[in-house]
């Protein structure tokens, strides 16, 4: 039956390449997402559709056969981080590689799952832009900077920011979670620029990704140690109907790995749904002796808020607008009676998955150490007392004169 499937699967990808394969199971007008979380003892977890909210999921862009369909995510991971090691420097020498794992490594607050750079065995193993997904399927990527089935972002979800808006110093709230529970942010760092790799051109001097695409101290504006980025333009090129491609990026912009490159935390792992690749909860190391708290004292782990408000997106910035609130929680998101609510995933209806971003047969990861990085750069830090508890909201998502949705899809 499996081996039947895979033949069936092969012919299918190869028949439909260059052209868009009818209508996916994901509602057009953004109303078939869904996301929630739960805290149950020491396990976040979350449940969503995999169905984008502002995304045109019914185009299929370049040689992209997959318009996006249900994925009905199950993701529990950790709700208290922590260190797979005794220090920082430590658990970057024994961090979980990326470079070679397809699959989910995150999700979004709009239930979308979040891809490393690794494009699957076509490309080979991702330890440079040029070997990066954004880099070999980039031209598949529509404006949103999403593609496929199941619908999955390898980089900044550039209409999700926008709906978000920003925090009160500029930067990009938290979008959602890595598989080991740190969280994820967008693509801007506090004083309104953009997240680039530390030593890049434009990078910020404090507030740049390390090796693994994240940052380390507790001087950020929440209460984790560590915490990781999306990285990409701060643009939406177009939103007109019919097939939009995002914009083409190069390396010298400084964007790669565009998210996390490897995961510093352990712990448990689950990740079920329709992607037959969720390799993540199998790689995920569990968390020894050695462990180290990834929050900081006091912790107690809260629930955020899902973004399944339909949301059509704007050509222009993507951090145009800049909110305050009062009443946040431990994670630095604020609360409101107005935020949207989640319904319960829908049914899965598909399998479909890209062939090739699949996990190489023998799940093997290469192990990262900051002696031998995949980029160029040198992570620096920083160390400081905690900034004063003004969180951003995310209440005012209600972008005015918002054009046109067109639809997605992926390689």
């Amino acid at each position: 039956m499996k081996v039947l499937c895979v033949a069936f699967y092969a012919m299918k990808v190869a028949g439909q390449s260059g052209s868009c394969q009818g209508t996916g199971a994901c509602s057009i007008d953004g109303s078939s997402t869904t996301y929630t979380e739960t805290i149950s003892g020491t396990v976040r977890q979350i449940r969503s559709s995999g169905c984008p909210n502002n995304n045109p999921v019914d185009v299929c862009v370049g040689a992209n056969p997959n318009p996006a369909n249900t994925q009905d995510w199950q993701f529990d991971i950790p709700a208290t981080p922590q260190f797979n090691s005794a220090t920082y420097e430590a658990s970057l020498t024994g961090a979980l590689s990326l470079q070679e794992l397809g699959g989910i490594i995150g999700i979004t607050r709009n239930g979308i799952e979040i891809r490393s750079c690794y494009g699957g065995n076509t490309y080979g193993i991702c330890n440079s832009y040029s070997t990066s997904a954004t880099a070999v399927e980039g031209d598949t990527f529509e404006y949103c900077r999403g593609h496929g089935n199941p619908y999955h972002y390898h980089e900044a979800p550039v209409c999700l920011l926008q709906q978000m808006g920003t925090r009160f110093d500029g930067s990009s709230p938290q979008v959602g979670w890595a598989a080991d529970g740190f969280p994820i942010y967008g693509n801007l760092v506090p004083g309104g620029g953009e997240v680039k790799t530390c030593g890049a051109a434009g990078a910020d001097a404090k507030y740049c990704m390390d090796i693994c695409g994240g940052y380390y101290g507790e001087d950020y504006d929440d209460d984790f140690k560590y915490r990781y980025f999306m990285a990409g333009p701060n643009t939406i090129p177009s939103v007109t109907a019919g097939r939009s491609p995002a914009r083409t990026l190069t390396e010298a912009e400084g964007y790669f790995p565009f998210a996390p490159l490897c995961l510093l935390g352990c712990g448990s792992v689950t990740a079920v749904g329709n992607d037959p690749n969720p390799l993540i909860g199998r790689r995920m190391a569990s968390c020894g002796a050695s462990a180290s708290a990834g929050t900081v004292q006091g912790f107690s782990p809260t629930t955020l808020s899902g973004i399944i408000t339909a949301y059509e997106p704007k050509a222009g910035t993507v951090g145009s607008e800049i909110v305050t609130t009062t009443g946040s929680s431990a994670n630095g998101e604020a609360t409101s009676s107005d935020a949207a609510t989640s319904a319960s995933p829908a049914s899965p209806t598909t399998t479909g998955s890209a062939a090739n971003e699949q996990a190489t047969s023998s799940d093997v990861a290469t192990s990262l150490s900051p002696a031998s990085p995949t980029t160029s750069a040198e992570n620096q830090l920083a160390t400081a007392s905690k900034s004063s508890r003004i969180r951003a909201s995310w209440l005012a998502f209600t972008l005015a004169s918002i054009q046109g949705m067109s639809l997605l899809a992926f390689r």
